[in-house]
């Protein structure tokens, strides 16, 4: 015998089924006989049972009738047929022949009536040896259609047994032939994970249970069908149990169009849509929804009507999920229902049925996403429709999507026609902030630009730096300060990395509002390689007036730049960086306060003397060079002089070393004497 575990499947490609079996008959008591694969203990008792007689007697016309029942442990289906055996010596005696469907097979077999041909009723005298291998079903044989199905009957039992899940159908029978090919017709019509649960007996001599409830159809003697069907009721979860035959009334027209369908040999255009939509979560109760949809579709609705039918008939986020991927979904059947992307995500992102949808089941972030690649107009179309419309959740999620990955130039084609859109974007997707163009675009609404960016806390270095250098720009640096103050030291460094990449260029916005970020403009200035010229000669305008809040650090930096400055630049640079070198000699700076005196002093002492000596640079060194009397404070160079003087006295450098970085020597007498007029002077005089 084959292995349950290792239970023959059909190939893909392969035009043959294999399908197992086995039978059960009389042999000292009803007990298996021989069989081609070995079940597990639960269903080797199941099959034991349904494989007896139905009921207690045998009733004239049912002498054989088809049983079939999920093997759910298996992943399989049984279908049997029961023979009643009046050769054999005991009364009651029966034959069954069972047959076993892979879930898999029920893909590929388009309608089941054709495996009533495999049903073999044993001799007494030939029983063994018979059924003990395998079984092989050519998927390509035409359907045996051995009966017509009734249509009303088939009617009726569409409208009862997909009503709702527990109602048992009884049908009051002349004989178990009589709704056998209607039965085998709604079983066919039904998608594979649903042909797998079905439960039905065509000759149901008693009610017939499976997993404690009766089951889902059966066809019993006309004179037995109010016991049955009283029977069944008796059992939990059922709430009712009814005679088909009896029910007054038409079918509705749903269960109409769904028998006419399922009436053809192997179905219409309601089945092949049937197993397009559904998958493995669907249930008996979508049924009916589906045929509604199916209907809708025919009639080509609009699309907002669509999505509002799919929604009435499946409210719940879950329930019709292979419906609504199918039909809106990222992989969804073109031929169902042929809209446009754009429409489709615009249509769920707008409707009021919302809740009965689910974003990722959709994949609408993806989808939204990948629409700029695949079609970058109809994503430009799409973000302007959704802006102006008012959205669900699903439609807030797309258009976070669609914005998340948008290209500054996507942007540009939307704000050119509607800017109040810009802040948004900028809202949504921060990185759009980064292009200097859009802020040009964003006119006299760059405040509310700003604001969109400067609300976001998750923000990163990087995204900072790009915002910054798209303001500095554009210039907007009117929002320097803000950028600054909100982001501190990557702003700082961003704007100075462009002023260096722009030779220097630097704002008096820009300039003032980095002045209240002293440390970090120093630790740029320190931190990296060694900084162009143009650069920190900007910076030293901005450091320069805080000179002794700075005065700690390596003033070799400027050294370096005043040195550079005596070839290089502009007069008035070469006076302001002199100036600030002269500011931090007199505060000592390290590492050689007495090369910056040498390097400043009398440069200054000249431009004051020469009365080039501008406002700016002067307050750089005002603060430290002593003042005067009211009548003489105006003399520049006399409070320079003093200034340097006192300096050496209160950092004691060496007297020696006055001489030695003077090098004009009508500057030095000029020290001397002012140093007659400073507290201490006379100490340093005599220590020449």
């Amino acid at each position: 015998m084959a292995n349950a575990v290792n239970f023959c499947q059909p190939t893909s490609t392969s035009k043959s089924l294999i399908l197992h079996q086995l039978l059960h008959g009389y042999a000292e008591g009803h007990r298996l006989l021989e069989s081609s694969v070995d079940l597990p203990e639960d269903l080797i008792r199941l099959v034991l049972r349904l494989s007896d007689l139905s009921g207690s007697n045998v009733s004239s016309g049912f002498e054989d009738y088809i049983t079939g029942y999920p093997l759910t442990s298996l992943q399989a289906y049984a279908l049997a047929k029961t023979w009643y055996a009046p050769e054999m010596p005991r009364p009651g005696c029966v034959w069954t022949h069972t047959i076993v469907i892979p879930a898999a097979a029920m893909q590929r077999l388009v309608s089941l009536d054709c495996l009533l041909s495999l049903f073999r009723r044993p001799e007494k005298s030939g029983v063994r040896g018979s059924y003990d291998k395998p079984l092989t079903l050519d998927t390509v044989t035409e359907s045996s259609a051995i009966l017509t199905p009734q249509r009303d009957v088939l009617e009726k039992i569409m409208s009862l047994h997909y009503r709702q899940e527990n109602t048992p159908v009884i049908l009051g029978a002349r004989n178990s032939k009589e709704f056998e090919s209607s039965i085998l017709s709604l079983w066919s019509q039904k998608w594979p994970s649903l042909r797998l649960q079905l439960t039905f007996c065509t000759g149901a001599l008693a009610v017939r249970t499976f997993d404690k409830r009766p089951f889902d159809i059966q066809c019993v003697p006309t004179s037995k069908a109010r016991e049955v069907m009283l029977d069944s009721k008796t059992m939990a979860g059922v709430s009712e149990a009814v005679i088909a035959n009896s029910m007054p009334g038409n079918a509705p027209a749903w269960a109409i169009e769904a028998a006419e369908d399922a009436s053809q040999i192997s179905g219409g255009a309601l089945r092949t849509f049937l197993w397009q939509v559904t998958n493995g979560s669907s249930e008996r109760q979508d049924f009916e929804g589906l045929v509604f949809i199916y209907e809708a579709l025919q009639r080509s609705i609009p699309l907002p009507e669509l999505i509002s039918t799919v929604a009435k008939n499946f409210p719940d986020v879950h329930s019709g999920e292979g419906l609504k991927s199918a039909l809106f979904g990222e992989q969804r059947n073109i031929g169902l229902a042929n809209y446009e992307e754009r429409d489709l995500l615009l249509g769920i992102g707008t409707t009021s049925d919302y809740k009965s949808f689910d974003a990722e089941i959709l994949a609408l972030r993806k989808r939204a996403e990948e629409l700029w690649v695949s079609q970058s107009e109809d994503a430009t179309w799409l973000v302007g429709e959704l802006f102006r419309s008012t959205l669900n959740p699903l439609g807030e999620e797309t258009l976070a999507a669609l914005i998340a990955g948008m290209e500054p130039e996507a942007a540009r084609r939307i704000t050119s026609r509607q800017i109040q859109f810009l802040p948004a974007l900028f809202q949504a997707k921060p990185s759009l902030a980064t292009s200097f163009q859009l802020w040009l675009a964003g006119g006299d609404r760059k405040r509310e630009l700003f604001e969109a960016v400067a609300g976001r806390k998750d923000l990163d270095p990087t995204l900072i730096a790009g915002i910054v250098r798209a303001l500095l720009e554009s210039n907007s640096d009117n929002f320097i300060r803000r950028a600054l103050d909100l982001w501190g030291t990557e702003a700082v460094f961003a704007t100075l990395d462009w002023s260096e990449i722009h030779n220097g260029a630097m704002s008096d916005t820009c300039r003032e509002s980095l002045r209240s970020h002293l440390l970090s403009v120093m630790e740029w200035v320190e931190g990296g390689p060694e900084r162009s010229f143009p650069v920190l000669i900007a910076i030293a305008r901005v450091v320069a007036p805080f000179s002794s809040k700075i005065s700690q650090r390596d003033a070799s930096v400027w050294l370096r730049t005043s040195r550079h400055l005596r070839t290089h630049g502009t007069d008035s640079d070469r006076t302001y960086v002199s100036a600030f070198l002269l500011a931090l000699a007199l505060n000592n700076a390290p590492p050689a306060p007495l090369e910056l005196v040498a390097e400043s002093f009398e440069y200054v002492h000249q431009a004051a003397w020469d009365q080039r000596l501008s406002d700016s640079a002067w307050i750089v060194v005002e603060p430290f060079v002593p003042e005067l009397s009211w009548i003489s404070n105006w003399d520049k160079c006399e409070r320079l002089k003093r200034g340097l003087i006192s300096a050496f006295l209160r950092n004691s450098w060496p007297a020696s070393e006055l001489q030695n970085r003077i090098k004009n020597n009508d500057l030095m007498e000029q020290l001397l004497r002012s140093a007659r007029k400073v507290d201490g002077g006379e100490r340093l005089l005599r220590a020449f």
